[in-house]
């Protein structure tokens, strides 16, 4: 059995934002994460990343995760997930098994956010021959309000189901797949 807790003042998980006045809490039993949270702050905003070992879960075991952060662009890019979103309310509600199971989960964005230079998202909107939105998208970014997905990842692939994401100026729906080695998506 091992517990630790920790006061780290200063976290780099990635080059763009430092996550600030982090406290961290482990705990094992039988070689296994029983808990684990970090919490702190990224440019003044709270963040939180916590994991709790389900008893309720029979199968798969694994441990239940939640992502929250009030600015969750910079909360993504801190954690060196994503980089083209700006602001936004962001909660991931998830579960990572202990077998070789793919994780799963919810990710849910609320208030208004901005997704800027996402290549994918300009070639779908070329094609659609959008050019008003597409502007924004390599500009200022296009704003949304609400984004929710279901989200998978196996070995490479992350898949998106039932994903949509709604603003004043247009609404996506997505569903597909994003090999994270070869950087093929199929949509």
């Amino acid at each position: 059995e091992l517990d630790v807790e920790a006061f780290i003042g200063r976290l780099w998980m990635s080059d763009l934002h430092p996550m600030l006045n982090n406290t961290l809490s482990v705990g094992l039993r039988r070689n296994r994460v029983e808990h684990f949270s970090l919490k702190g702050v990224i440019r003044e905003k709270p963040y939180a990343l916590t994991a709790t070992r389900n008893p309720a879960k029979a199968s798969p075991a694994g441990l239940d995760v939640r992502l929250t952060g009030e600015e969750g662009g910079r909360t993504l890019q801190a954690l060196g997930l994503y980089d083209n979103m700006r602001r936004g309310i962001l909660t991931f509600e998830g579960f990572i098994p202990d077998d070789k199971s793919p994780i799963t989960g919810v990710l849910k964005v609320r208030e208004t956010f901005k997704i800027k230079n996402a290549p994918l998202l300009a070639s779908i909107l070329s094609v659609a021959s959008f050019t008003g939105p597409l502007d924004l998208l390599t500009g200022e970014g296009v704003r949304f309000n609400h984004l929710s997905a279901r989200l998978s990842y196996h070995g490479n692939v992350l898949r998106v189901e039932d994903g949509i994401m709604r603003g004043l100026a247009m609404g996506l729906q997505m569903e597909g797949q994003y090999n994270t080695e070869t950087n093929m998506v199929a949509l």
